[in-house]
């Protein structure tokens, strides 16, 4: 889709070719599920994405999972998130760290400015310290399920499983 592909686990030319992208960002907003998983998009990607979600009225699950997209580069997309009547948001595996789940965290705690009424969010894979997802579990409200990393959910303790259904992955 952006002109990459994957070499011994790894992607490479990452947003080489953003031609194919832009033209499909052109009709995305207008498709109630999005999953782009494992599409080799990077943080030029992300820019595309993020302007389209800006003017995305029917995007309900949006999966983004196995893209180096990278914690900076995802900041974009969840400031367009406001807009959006998201049910459900999956960003495992890429490259998420500490900046994007503090601004998912400060999202989730403004949700009277959110459009969406997310119930699932995959952060698993997700380079994050406790701290930060803790933030983000706080905020989670009514948020039914929420993926994490199994050792990270030993960092929490049990006592988040009970108001948020947390699963965990490998």
């Amino acid at each position: 889709l952006t002109g990459s592909w994957k070499f011994v686990g790894q992607w490479q030319k990452v947003d080489s070719d953003m031609d194919g992208l832009i033209s499909l960002c052109a009709v995305l907003s207008k498709i109630r599920t999005i999953s782009l998983i494992s599409c080799g998009l990077g943080a030029d990607s992300a820019v595309e994405i993020a302007n389209m979600l800006r003017n995305a009225d029917a995007v309900e699950h949006l999966n983004l999972g196995s893209n180096p997209i990278g914690d900076e580069a995802l900041i974009p997309i969840l400031d367009a998130l406001t807009s959006v009547p998201l049910i459900s948001f999956d960003i495992s595996q890429t490259g998420c760290g500490d900046h994007a789940t503090i601004k998912l965290a400060k999202l989730l705690s403004e949700a009277a400015q959110l459009k969406a009424t997310i119930e699932v969010i995959d952060l698993s894979g997700c380079q994050v310290e406790p701290v930060s997802q803790a933030q983000a579990l706080s905020a989670a409200g009514e948020i039914s399920r929420m993926r994490l990393r199994a050792a990270q959910l030993l960092a929490f303790g049990l006592a988040w499983h009970d108001r948020v259904g947390v699963t965990s992955v490998v």
